[in-house]
């Protein structure tokens, strides 16, 4: 198979354990790859018996590789959108690792980018390229089986050390198979969703009429005691069924209305791939599709029209129509969120946060802990309360870092849409309010901000609420 040369951007864990492994079992040519470090850079590529260079910074990337069209992205979340921005700006086609965007506005931006500049944008839901999903869904679409009639899709693993609470778990996780329903089952109609709870575990249970009438579930489980991932299917059509067990082997089960009791009628098959000393280590990356899913993107002439980048929009839809099921059945609504005291300071903020010149805001993990609050993660959302303590907006966090209070400088105080020479003289009066508090913490008599204090900074994105959310917000808030 002929395939074109690729960038790549990232080195992470993921990065290193699937992809580059799985590019090299497709034998993709990867002619750059750019992360945070050129030496970390380098040494993944030779890892993987690639020979293309090394880059510190997707800018050095695209500087050099002017002659690729195509570029694969495995970076966190919540950088991924600038970086796929940037990337289709220069005209590249895209291949970036879920989730592509963390709501569906997002997701549909990125869409209507790559649409506008007629190119190629995907989001990688590898699960589509799986030998055994492959097959099952061909056997789904074949005259022999019928109508689907419901489904049950169960996921459980211990994804607590990235995905800790049930939205980052459905954003990050278990986006794979509600991708996995709407490539098997085509469009939901209705979404339910329930959640039961103990102190480091849940389950969430979806519900799912389909628009073609069938009725389907999904049970998704983040516990730390699933140390091996539970990952089934189970299809009933009104000539039998399929099941997909563990994305390898597929079960196929054929009735007949002449069968009965007495004597044999039904068929069941069953087909799994071989296992031998020839497999080699690189059989899972196959099976679970990776290997299928890069060698496609690197192999195919890409042009604009591709419907990708739409489908991830409706997988993201659906994975903020579970998070709201999960929210209106649980009767919650985002914590409210202040800045400032009320009047000219909270206004003066709120209007830069509502025009989009302040996107962060940082405090020093110092007094966090001493007000005993929890530092905003990823995915979390608050209600933004103007002066007269109502929601005006909900803002979306994206982004959580440290650094020490000598390390800020003018490009951090810039996402606060201040110079830093008035970022560190408002940070500093701030701070010095709260000298009281963080002395009786500390247990001493005085204290005063130093340069080798952690200073957490959170980004986040902005979503106005419509006058209808803001009345229903209003209430709950109140309530």
């Amino acid at each position: 198979m002929t395939t074109s040369p690729v960038g790549f951007v990232g080195a992470g864990f993921h990065a290193q354990t699937n992809l580059l492994p799985a590019a090299a079992l497709a034998d993709l040519d990867i002619v750059g790859l750019a992360s945070r470090s050129d030496e970390r850079s380098r040494t993944a590529l030779a890892r993987f018996g690639f020979t293309g260079l090394g880059y510190g910074s997707l800018d050095a990337l695209l500087t050099n590789i002017t002659e690729v069209d195509r570029v694969i992205v495995c970076a966190q979340p919540e950088d991924q959108p600038h970086l796929v921005r940037q990337l289709l700006e220069s005209g590249k086609h895209v291949l970036a690792e879920k989730p592509l965007g963390l709501s569906a506005r997002e997701a549909h931006e990125l869409a209507a980018l790559a649409n506008a500049k007629g190119l190629v944008l995907r989001a990688a839901f590898m699960k589509r390229h799986a030998p055994a999903v492959v097959e099952a869904k061909r056997l789904l679409g074949s005259a022999e089986h019928g109508e689907v009639l419901s489904f049950s899709v169960e996921f459980a693993a211990d994804a607590s050390g990235f995905a800790p609470t049930p939205e980052q778990f459905l954003r990050l996780a278990a986006i794979h198979h509600l991708d996995l329903v709407r490539h098997l089952f085509g469009e939901p109609g209705r979404v339910t969703a329930d959640m039961h709870r103990s102190s480091d575990a849940y389950s969430i249970i979806v519900t799912l009429r389909m628009r073609s009438g069938a009725v389907g579930t999904l049970r998704l489980t983040n516990s730390p005691t699933c140390t091996s991932e539970v990952d089934r299917v189970r299809v009933m059509t009104s000539a039998g069924g399929v099941d997909i067990d563990d994305t390898r082997v597929i079960t196929v089960r054929r009735g007949s209305r002449e069968a009965d009791w007495r004597r044999p009628g039904e068929v069941i098959s069953r087909f799994e791939p071989s296992l031998s000393t020839m497999s080699g280590g690189g059989q899972d990356l196959v099976l679970r599709g990776f290997v299928g899913q890069l060698a496609s993107f690197a192999a195919e002439t890409l042009a604009g029209g591709d419907a990708s980048a739409e489908s991830n929009v409706r997988t993201t839809s659906l994975v903020d129509a579970v998070v709201a099921a999960l929210a209106d059945r649980s009767g919650t609504s985002p914590a409210p969120l202040t800045f400032g005291a009320p009047g000219e300071a909270r206004d003066a903020i709120n209007a830069a946060i509502l025009t989009g010149r302040k996107t962060s805001s940082s405090n020093l993990r110092l007094a966090y802990d001493a007000r005993h609050e929890r530092v905003p993660h990823a995915g979390e959302q608050r209600l933004l309360l103007d002066s007269e303590d109502q929601p005006i907006a909900r803002i979306r966090f994206r982004r959580t870092s440290e650094r020490l209070l000598l390390d800020v400088d003018a490009e951090l105080a810039a996402l606060e849409g201040v110079p830093l020479d008035e970022w560190m003289s408002s940070h500093r009066g701030f701070w010095a309010s709260l000298e009281h508090e963080i002395c009786e913490f500390l247990g001493a008599d005085q204290w005063e901000p130093a340069d080798t204090d952690v200073v957490v900074t959170t980004e986040f994105s902005v979503e106005l609420l419509e006058t209808s959310e803001r009345a229903s917000e209003r209430q709950d808030h109140t309530t």
